[in-house]
């Protein structure tokens, strides 16, 4: 089981970011989906190399981006009348 989700980490990152969507619909305070999106795209980039600290890197660059970038919009738009 370990091999194959060595060899499929892309598959890993995938569940990652289904399983902090899932956590995301529980809270609803938008920052468990930045790590949703920084998961989705560290999967993109394990499909492209084999290098855990460049999946990693895009990782954590996609979530702080997304904190700042997309969590704000998000608020806006889905929190009007709190």
């Amino acid at each position: 089981m370990i091999d194959y989700l060595i060899q499929n980490l892309w598959l890993a990152w995938l569940l990652a970011g289904l399983v902090c969507l899932i956590l995301e619909m529980m809270n609803g305070d938008f920052y468990i989906m930045s790590i949703a999106i920084g998961c989705f795209c560290a999967s993109v980039a394990s499909g492209l190399t084999d290098s855990l600290t460049i999946q990693v890197i895009v990782l954590v660059l996609f979530t702080v981006l997304s904190v700042f970038l997309v969590r704000p919009i998000a608020l806006k738009y889905l929190h009007k009348g709190a």
